[in-house]
């Protein structure tokens, strides 16, 4: 297989640098390099055979990640191959047998003119053209629209445009390649077809124009996909950290066991000592074994990390021409690909050796084993709450506050609403003080924007106070005209939750409607735009879908809520007060785990981070991280 990141100037280009033979359906990658169809799908599958899911593989040539066609698990590896564009400047080569820079011109061949040499290349024709037809080209309006490309840079220029014809197929139904998206369902939140609404669809109510996404709110959907994918490409980094370590590991553990069977073997009559080889092969093939396994596994989990750090970097490149058709299907590509990733188990593979010697040797010829070797395993999936740890590693005590909401700054810090007081307080994780912020009236709960702001809401005040970045100064109060308790933003609009009702708000704080609701103070939005919030004075918790007129996705009847929050995995923390538990929901409202913590009322995650506090009624903050242990 080549090796070369570029091919040599008086190379034959029409030779396939992987079976070094005349191209057979030429396949161009995204790096421009191109193989045989058949050479390259059975690099894919070679490359891909101990990762599952495939997320992509190493160019053969300049060995840059290319990532998996399409949707995670959307097209099986021995298909992969067929979803890169052909060459067809390079098959048009290979049919007429001759070399890129000896191609003759097309049109000029069928009208009698042999010999021609041609200077370009069009991309609709498929045919290699002079300088005449290029100007022929131009003549008139039905050939004025067609890509010419100059032969002289076919192996980038052409490849290049090509991979970018592909990127524009993207706006094509996923499910009916041959239909163009036409709107986006609110409920699944995909592009769908006409075929694809009055088909898989026909059960969805609402459906969004392009436009009408783009408003709702592309730039903060964009930012927290970005964010997700920065906190799980964090995640599959530690793993990759510590299966590398665990190599190292076993190598020492395999150093330890080798000293235990040399000792053993020393101890022996000169006849045993023929078995040393045996035994250490035996060793030394349980070691592989692990290497393979640990190595596959990171493998797996790099080609994870390199698909998430290559969507990330497509969904990074803001192009000056970018339209917001192309902004709303990337964005929302971006978030399929998200949510195919997170579904995946997030596992840690921790593998050992172990050796067990027979301490009693009876008789020569009836020794039998004297050692075994094996490999234990553990596997921790880190997408799994269930077998997750609440570490607390720190505790302070605020006596007389009442603490009903806040969060962490992005300093770290904590900003504490203490609803016995006018002031939020400001300390770090170990509880030092470092700063008090007077108010006008007592606060309840705070959202912290991405510009820095943090915004303070003021239930008997009726109103919103705006916090600078940094020095945390009132910038400005803004009057709601409604008891203010929790606060939270969806799709660029405020929600308030008091205890009567839901109040909408634009990002301008213009009031836009109020939806009458038994509800606590307490409001939260997912990843995916959902509500979720709690009966007031009863055990209900409802999650809704504000994009189908609040269709109610669920309901959880087994604790009172006082205060709620989700976690950066998407699971819904809910404070029992009086019953001194946490019950922990999955998306879909299943109680996954309860965690037993004295008289809880506010719980509050750090962003991208493990981290959270829990403040009770005595005025005691602890600290927690999710731990998994293996």
């Amino acid at each position: 297989m080549a090796t070369s990141s570029h091919y040599d100037a008086n190379a034959d280009f029409t030779v396939c640098p992987v079976c070094l033979d005349k191209f057979q359906t030429p396949r161009s990658l995204p790096c421009s390099h191109t193989f045989c169809h058949r050479c390259l799908s059975a690099h894919i599958e070679s490359s891909c055979h101990d990762s599952d899911p495939a997320f992509g593989f190493p160019c053969p040539v300049c060995r840059v990640f290319v990532p998996a066609p399409g949707i995670l698990r959307q097209y099986p590896t021995q298909d992969w191959a067929s979803r890169f564009p052909e060459n067809s400047f390079l098959s048009a080569c290979i049919r007429k047998q001759v070399s890129p820079s000896d191609t003759t011109c097309g049109p000029c061949e069928i009208l009698g003119e042999h010999g021609i040499r041609a200077e370009s290349w069009c991309i609709e024709c498929e045919d290699s053209i002079c300088e005449k037809c290029v100007q022929r080209h131009n003549m008139f309006k039905a050939l004025q629209s067609h890509k010419i490309l100059p032969i002289t840079n076919f192996e980038t220029d052409i490849v290049k445009f090509l991979e970018k014809s592909q990127k524009t197929f993207k706006r094509l139904c996923e499910k009916h390649e041959e239909r163009n998206i036409e709107l986006i369902c609110d409920l699944h939140q995909i592009g769908c077809c006409s075929l694809c609404i009055v088909n898989e669809h026909k059960q969805c109510e609402t459906f969004s124009t392009f436009s009408e996404a783009a408003e709702k709110g592309s730039d903060e959907t964009k930012l927290k996909v970005v964010q997700e994918m920065k906190y799980i490409l964090s995640k599959v980094e530690t793993i990759i950290q510590k299966g590398k370590q665990n190599i190292f590991d076993v190598d020492d553990e395999t150093d330890t066991c080798s000293e235990k069977i040399k000792n053993m073997i020393e101890e022996m009559v000169v006849g045993l000592r023929n078995l040393e080889e045996t035994y250490l092969n035996q060793l030394a093939e349980v070691s592989k074994d692990v290497r393979q396994k640990l190595e596959g596994s990171i493998r797996s989990l790099e080609q994870r990390k390199m698909y998430l750090t290559h969507w990330l970097d497509e969904l990074s490149k803001d192009a000056p021409t970018q339209t917001k058709e192309e902004l709303v299907t990337k964005c929302l590509n971006a978030k399929q690909i998200l949510k195919a990733v997170k579904s995946l188990p997030l596992i840690q593979k921790k593998l050992g050796i172990s050796a067990e010697v027979s301490s009693v040797i009876e008789k020569l010829n009836s020794l039998g084993t004297l050692f075994s070797a094996k490999i234990t395993e553990k596997n921790i999936d880190f997408n799994d709450i269930q077998h997750a740890t609440f570490v607390e590693i720190a505790k302070f005590s605020i006596p007389g506050s009442d603490i009903n909401g806040g969060g962490f700054l992005p300093s770290g810090q904590l900003l504490l609403c203490d609803y016995s007081s006018e002031k939020c307080i400001v300390c770090s994780e170990d509880g030092t003080f470092i700063q008090e912020i007077p108010l006008s009236g007592a606060p309840w709960d705070a959202y912290f924007e991405s510009d820095g702001r943090t915004l303070v809401t003021i239930p008997d005040e009726k109103a919103v106070v705006v916090l600078q970045e940094n020095t945390l100064a009132i910038e400005k109060t803004i009057d709601l005209s409604c008891k203010c308790g929790g606060i939270a933003k969806r799709q660029g609009r405020y929600l308030i939750g008091t205890e009567k009702s839901i109040e909408e708000f634009t990002s301008d704080f213009i009031h836009l409607e109020s939806r009458v609701k038994n509800i606590t103070y307490d409001i939260a939005v997912d990843n995916d735009g959902f509500v979720v919030f709690g009966d007031c004075g009863k055990p209900i918790i409802t999650k809704e879908n504000p994009s189908l007129n609040y269709k109610r996705l669920f309901t959880y009847r087994n604790v009172e809520p006082y205060g709620l929050a989700i976690d950066n995995n998407g699971f819904i923390f809910v404070n029992g007060k009086d019953s001194g538990k946490i019950h922990i929901l999955s998306d879909d409202g299943h109680c996954l785990k309860i965690f037993d913590i004295d008289s809880p009322q506010c719980i509050k995650f750090k962003k991208n981070s493990q981290r959270f506090f829990v403040a009770n009624t005595e005025g005691i903050v602890k600290i927690y991280e999710t731990t998994w242990y293996i």
